[in-house]
């Protein structure tokens, strides 16, 4: 059902451009992301980052869409995995030491393509304030991760394979967004600041980032 809602969505804002006479931009944005995981792992990740390149159509003068892409970084947190795992595994017959084990990797990846509708508010002033919501597609997968235990000596044994945590796949999800923003336009450039909550349907319970980012766009 969900599928069919986004569908239907993008094809009534595609026949709105196909409307009106179109001028188009493009540039880049980047910032920051704030994550809210499934609640089995929302405990190990945070705050990433986000950089993106995005398109923008002008349909009407206050009305237009932004296709854009976006690459969110989640990184874990390192000693709270390690937490985890030397609570699963003894060393010796004693519990193993967190503060000798070393993680790596396991970082949090989501592409995400998104068409975006953005609605403008007439000022009369240099800046522009606006609201926009979307729907799109978040490709999420992580890096692997790599356990390395210090405990015996000098001696360090890689503990990556310990069947705690599983090995990350790669999903595709739907996903939808929505927030608001303002521009500044000097000359064919356009400056924006832009916060979005982006809510991604993903099994255990959804997947929230919130991004707040910067960017520019080039306009003809």
């Amino acid at each position: 059902m969900k599928r069919f809602v986004i569908i239907g969505t993008m094809a009534v804002l595609i026949s709105c451009v196909s409307q009106a006479q179109i001028r188009f931009g493009g540039g880049v944005h980047g910032g920051i992301a704030f994550s809210s995981f499934p609640k089995d792992v929302k405990d190990y990740f945070g705050t990433g980052f986000d950089i993106g390149a995005h398109v923008d159509m002008s349909i009407l003068k206050y009305l237009g869409l932004r296709l854009s892409a976006d690459y969110y970084g989640i990184p874990s947190d390192k000693s709270k995995v390690g937490e985890l795992l030397v609570k699963a595994f003894t060393v010796g017959g004693q519990p193993a030491d967190a503060a000798k084990t070393t993680v790596s990797g396991y970082n949090s990846r989501d592409l995400a393509i998104y068409l975006n509708a953005i609605g403008r508010l007439s000022t009369g002033m240099m800046v522009t304030p606006y609201a926009t919501l979307g729907f799109g597609v978040n490709i999420l997968s992580a890096s692997d991760m790599k356990v390395e235990y210090s405990g015996l000596g000098d001696i360090t044994q890689d503990l990556t394979n310990l069947g705690i945590i599983s090995k990350p796949e790669t999903k595709t999800k739907m996903g939808m967004n929505a927030g608001a923003g303002a521009e500044f336009k000097l000359g064919i450039l356009v400056l924006y600041a832009e916060f979005k909550y982006v809510l991604v349907f993903t099994e255990g319970g959804n997947t929230s980032l919130l991004p707040i980012t910067i960017g520019v766009t080039i306009t003809p």
